[in-house]
């Protein structure tokens, strides 16, 4: 006939008062209060057994009749050092054993926790790493071009100097070829006034009308070539005007593209100091 087993009986468990007081029933604890001067029954009720219990466990372990050093000797022979400590100490024991566990669950944790967070650092540093070098290519490509557009800013500033003084030189030059020809031309007019009025005198002296007109002729000569002088300087002054203001437009388009350069470079050199390591 098959037995069947009830599964909602429940086991007896032990308490946790009721543990201690029987693991401190051994022959070293009995000895340790006896040294206390306690009666058996005192021991007994401490212990939870009845007396006569206590008299059987005496006389087990060899203390009927015993004194008390002669149950130390007894309890030495029979109990290994480890077997006193163990006796002594089990229930701390436990404890000391449940709380290392508990420190190296925690250690475990704590270092699987650094292991991932020196992972994530070291992989973070490489990143950084990483940026910091292109950022460092990049600043060295930015210098590059900004010494190169400085130098170039340097040399068409300096032909826009060189234009400027020649526009200014030649402005010069047409001013005085123009008063020159001014001049000129009331000379001229002085000359054919006095043609005319010779012409018109009937008593003049032939060789005064024709030295009047030598100097007519001859001023009229010099006025045509002055006028010449006066017409090429106005075109090669609007020549060089006309080159003075591109060089004015190249100048400041490429002046806007320094201060572009600058700032992308001035922007680009900030960022890389804070991000590069000291």
């Amino acid at each position: 006939m098959n037995k069947s087993y009830d599964n909602g009986v429940k086991t007896y468990q032990m308490d946790e008062a009721e543990r201690k007081k029987k693991m401190a029933i051994n022959p070293l604890n009995y000895i340790e209060l006896k040294e206390k001067e306690l009666t058996d029954a005192a021991i007994a009720k401490q212990w939870g057994i009845h007396q006569p219990e206590l008299s059987k466990k005496k006389d087990n372990w060899g203390f009927i009749g015993k004194s008390l050093d002669e149950m130390k000797k007894i309890a030495k022979k029979k109990t290994s050092k480890a077997q006193r400590e163990k006796a002594q100490s089990h229930s701390m024991q436990d404890q000391i054993k449940e709380e290392v566990q508990e420190k190296e669950s925690v250690k475990e944790n704590q270092d699987s926790d650094l292991e991932k967070e020196l992972k994530e650092a070291n992989g973070e540093v490489q990143r950084l790493n990483s940026v910091n070098d292109d950022l460092k290519g990049d600043l060295r490509d930015e210098r590059k071009k900004y010494s190169t557009l400085y130098k170039d800013f340097e040399r068409k500033e300096a032909d826009l100097e060189e234009e400027q003084e020649k526009v200014k030189l030649n402005s010069l030059k047409l001013q005085q070829i123009t008063q020159e020809y001014e001049s000129l031309q009331l000379k001229y007019k002085e000359l054919e006034e006095q043609f005319d009025a010779l012409q018109d005198q009937d008593y003049s002296p032939k060789q005064t009308v024709i030295l009047i007109e030598k100097q007519l002729n001859e001023e009229r000569e010099a006025h045509q070539v002055t006028k010449l002088k006066v017409e090429d300087l106005q075109r090669e002054k609007q020549m060089l005007m006309n080159q003075n203001q591109i060089l004015t437009n190249n100048n400041e388009r490429f002046q806007q593209r320094y201060r572009e350069a600058e700032k992308t470079h001035e922007a680009l050199a900030a960022y890389t100091q804070r991000v590069m390591p000291s």
